[in-house]
């Protein structure tokens, strides 16, 4: 209430409606609209304690999520307080794979990557670009796989899919090796981190493309954003919506390509053929 007596000081509290979102593992997040005017929805996020001990809170808070509205990549922002902030919340719905695969919406998708990959240390408080994902993967996973927390143990998914808790760890150090020589050859970039299908919502009445969540914002290759793009949606997901895995993922990802280097700053259209090298 404090909040929107802020933010809002002419609703009438009366006609105010408060619905918890739910699903998300880092924040507790609240829309709240009023009735009077259906079009001025505002999200109220409050950070997880839990995400303190891998993410720079107060850096997001003061650097990060402003500046990114200055870009024109998230939405407007309301207010900070102690443990979160408010903004405008983003109408549409999160993307299926079909929609995903529609030019009308991945190239808005890669436009928006194009304005916030250049991002420099120096707007958000940092001295250089040091690579964020692979503290951030083994930060939640040390606190996952903790020997006080039984569930890694019991839960059937973690097993399957990790084995034991010195295995996970195995695998986490041949990852960084690898991330490492990449990041060598590559260089870094201010990526997403995240943005696969459900971090992107699609407003069919205004035809805009908004990517959520910038919670693990920071400093990684730029491929980073392509495989969380697809990675989580162009396999399992598109065979179940009836899209051919292999002819029509194929193309897809192609013209995406194709697309991203053509619009890159620095690659550009000049430099990119149709030719395909294994």
């Amino acid at each position: 209430k404090d909040i929107l007596q802020k933010i809002r000081p002419t609703w009438n509290f009366d006609d105010v409606n408060i619905k918890v979102l739910s699903g998300g593992l880092q924040n507790a997040m609240w829309i709240v609209g009023n009735e009077a005017d259906s079009d001025d929805k505002i999200l109220i996020r409050s950070f997880s304690p839990f995400t303190y001990s891998y993410l720079d809170r107060e850096r997001e808070l003061k650097h990060i999520q402003p500046l990114l509205h200055s870009y024109g990549v998230r939405a407007p922002i309301y207010c900070f307080f102690k443990n979160g902030f408010a903004y405008k919340f983003e109408e549409g719905n999160v993307l299926t794979p079909k929609q995903l695969m529609d030019p009308i919406i991945y190239k808005q998708i890669i436009d928006l990557m194009h304005r916030y990959h250049p991002i420099e240390p120096t707007e958000i408080g940092l001295e250089k670009k040091e690579a964020c994902f692979p503290k951030q993967v083994v930060a939640v996973t040390a606190a996952a796989a903790a020997d006080d927390c039984a569930s890694f143990d019991t839960d059937e998914r973690c097993v399957k899919v990790f084995g034991s808790r010195e295995d996970l760890f195995k695998q986490l150090d041949v990852g960084g090796k690898y991330h490492r020589e990449i990041e060598e050859e590559f260089g870094l970039a201010f990526v997403h981190a995240d943005c696969h299908m459900e971090n992107i919502v699609y407003n069919e009445a205004t035809g805009k493309v908004s990517l959520l969540d910038w919670d693990v914002v920071g400093y990684d290759v730029e491929a980073l954003d392509i495989a969380t793009n697809w990675a989580r949606d162009v396999t399992g997901q598109f065979t179940a919506a009836g899209i051919d895995i292999i002819s029509g993922v194929d193309d897809f990802q192609r013209d995406w390509m194709k697309y991203y280097l053509e619009t890159h700053p620095v690659i550009g259209k000049e430099k990119v053929t149709d030719e395909i090298s294994e």
